[in-house]
């Protein structure tokens, strides 16, 4: 899982500042995430991904199905939202217990130091708490949706409340 969260976070950064010159306004209130986007409101402000920086794959046999989703907006805020053992339809908590397992990340790019983990929260962060849910409301081959809310905490131990999280992603099949 280590592994996945290391490939996932550089990625993200990748990502992150291939579209960190673009301009966009991700201030106000969250609403539904329109086509191709993740939106969420972090500490009460709304954040929303851009269509071209978000992308979602499944992968792996069925049984052992990897769900993973990932966006970026233009100032290097950014969303890694993947679902171990995902099967579809349904609600995905994040704790370290058995069965399917939901891992969050919210960063916010620091050009000064990209490889600062000050500026990432992630969850779960902890073997008991519950920091986090994803709850698909439509899959398909095409496409995933639905919403999600997480508490991240940082290298630093601070901690950011993510609210309101919603997704229209399109997915990528891998084997």
């Amino acid at each position: 899982m280590k592994k996945f969260k290391h490939l996932g976070k550089i990625a993200l950064v990748a990502l992150t500042l291939t579209f960190a010159s673009c301009s966009s306004d991700s201030e106000g209130t969250s609403t539904a995430a329109g086509a191709g986007t993740i939106t969420a409101s972090v500490d009460g402000s709304t954040v929303t991904t851009l269509a071209v920086a978000t992308n979602g794959v499944i992968a792996g046999p069925t049984g052992f199905k990897f769900l993973s989703l990932n966006g970026s907006d233009a100032t290097g805020k950014s969303f890694l939202i993947s679902v171990s053992m995902y099967t579809g339809v349904g609600t995905y908590t994040a704790t370290s217990s058995e069965g399917p397992l939901a891992t969050f990340t919210y960063s916010v790019l620091d050009m000064n130091n990209p490889q600062s983990t000050n500026n990432t929260w992630t969850a779960p962060y902890d073997d008991v708490a519950t920091n986090g849910t994803i709850t698909i409301t439509e899959s398909t081959t095409a496409s995933v949706k639905g919403t999600f809310s997480f508490k991240g905490k940082n290298a630093t131990g601070t901690y950011k409340q993510i609210t309101n999280g919603s997704f229209d992603v399109a997915l990528s099949q891998m084997q």
